[in-house]
């Protein structure tokens, strides 16, 4: 039997948590319509436990908790510095990147971007739904959205960067240690142009390519983070 997970922000070393978030208590009253006797998990970045409903009140649901063994999510570190497109895929990004591992999210103003702005709440709730059900034990951090040359400025704390063209044929993923970090750049449906190539290779950026197929942004965003996330 499924047994749902809900990410919160509390301490979860105690055997007695009681949960006072609307959100949550109406989903596991009202939707799932759970009740006394059954069992949900609750993870904070760190710990995971599972959790048996003892009561249901209005405002409050008291369980009884005992930790379980979790599956950690990996040491690599990938940011995804991805273009802003329009609502819908930039979303279906932010959903997908969230499942397959990404550390963080940065949207991306490039010169050919035409969607610059961004509901990041929104962003932040959809990374958060998706983490529950992907069951990865941390939340993507989802960034603000920067120009690139403040892209460019914000990577140079990773180990790595890789910056993503169509224009060249080298598909070798470079292999990068647990603990270590690694920038993905993917350009917009325009393509990047000239002056931000040579701003990325100007900064030590690696330009690799996903192979001959040209993908659209979201397309291209979720392959990468596959392969990186998990190479």
């Amino acid at each position: 039997m499924k047994v749902h997970r809900f990410f919160i922000d509390k301490d979860l070393s105690e055997y007695n948590l009681n949960l006072s978030d609307s959100k949550i208590i109406n989903q596991i009253k009202n939707v799932l319509r759970l009740k006394i006797g059954e069992e949900v998990s609750f993870f904070n970045g760190r710990d995971e436990v599972l959790a048996k409903i003892n009561s249901l009140e209005k405002d409050k649901i008291l369980f009884s908790c005992k930790k379980i063994s979790i599956k950690k999510d990996r040491g690599i570190i990938v940011s995804l510095y991805c273009s802003v497109v329009k609502k819908d895929k930039f979303e279906w990004i932010v959903e997908k990147a969230s499942e397959v591992g990404i550390f963080k999210i940065i949207p991306v103003i490039s010169s050919r971007t035409i969607k610059t702005s961004l509901n990041l709440k929104r962003l932040n709730d959809i990374s958060k739904e998706a983490s529950e059900q992907s069951g990865r034990i941390t939340l993507p951090l989802i960034s603000d959205i920067m120009t690139f040359s403040q892209s460019i400025e914000d990577a140079k704390f990773n180990k790595m960067n890789v910056f993503l063209n169509t224009d060249i044929d080298d598909r070798k993923i470079p292999k990068i240690g647990d603990g270590e970090s690694i920038g993905i750049f993917v350009g917009p449906e325009g393509g990047w142009t000239q002056e931000e190539s040579d701003l990325a290779k100007k900064n030590g950026f690696l330009e690799k390519s996903l192979g001959n197929n040209i993908f659209r942004t979201e397309t291209a965003a979720i392959v990468a983070s596959y392969l990186f996330a998990n190479s």
